[in-house]
């Protein structure tokens, strides 16, 4: 299974696209995470581990699973049937 990386920027995964987006570029300090974080690997995380996501695939607040683990919506992102992982990147 290929995981989105920062060198691959856009992978298709269970039938959407992923892409990254990097809070050094976007900073989404209105964004509300609570626990805001970043992991080891360079992914922003809310307080519960969730890797934070901009979809329109789900409902804000609602859980998708990503390439890279559980990702809970928290902002939106207007190319369709695509995943924003935020990252650190």
């Amino acid at each position: 299974m290929v995981k989105l990386t920062r060198s691959l920027g856009r992978i298709k995964f269970n039938g959407h696209w992923e892409t990254w987006y990097s809070q050094k570029v976007l900073p989404g300090k209105g964004l509300k995470i609570p626990g805001r974080h970043v992991d080891k690997d360079g992914l922003i995380r809310d307080g519960n581990g969730y890797i934070c996501v901009a979809t329109t695939l789900v409902k804000m607040g609602e859980k998708i699973q990503t390439s890279l683990g559980m990702g809970k919506r928290y902002d939106y992102c207007g190319t369709a049937n695509t995943v924003d992982i935020y990252t650190n990147w």
